[in-house]
């Protein structure tokens, strides 16, 4: 099972410091996230999928799920009228709505045996 540390994902993404992310909330999303990739498959990238998958759930967390973090779909100017994509439209587990997200696809994709959304022992 992968182990991380808030150093781990802070490398990753600088912008979750303490000041930004208090530990408990950080170290909440980590256990998830280093549950997700307990698989064996992962090897020796569990690690920087753990904190990929943290700062993607960080981020989903700071906009709001479902708050603005996809594409503009529809614009309005009179009376102010913005629509944006779910985000999950190419990936119905939402990994794809943030750089992190999408950058952990990448990793997942990398391994053969690892095809799931999310994958458990």
């Amino acid at each position: 099972m992968a182990s991380i540390t808030r150093a781990d994902v802070e490398c990753l993404a600088p912008e979750f410091t303490i000041a930004a992310v208090p530990d408990t909330v950080m170290n909440c999303y980590i256990d998830i996230a280093c549950s997700l990739v307990a698989n064996p498959a992962w090897a020796g990238k569990g690690a920087n999928a753990a904190a990929l998958l943290t700062a993607h759930f960080l981020t989903l967390q700071k906009v709001g799920v479902g708050g603005g973090s996809g594409a503009v779909v529809k614009k309005r100017v009179g009376s102010v009228e913005v629509a944006f994509s779910s985000g999950g439209s190419t990936d119905p587990s939402g990994l794809d709505s943030t750089s992190y997200g999408r950058t952990y696809l990448l990793c997942r994709n990398s391994i053969p045996e690892i095809r799931l959304p999310f994958s458990t022992c």
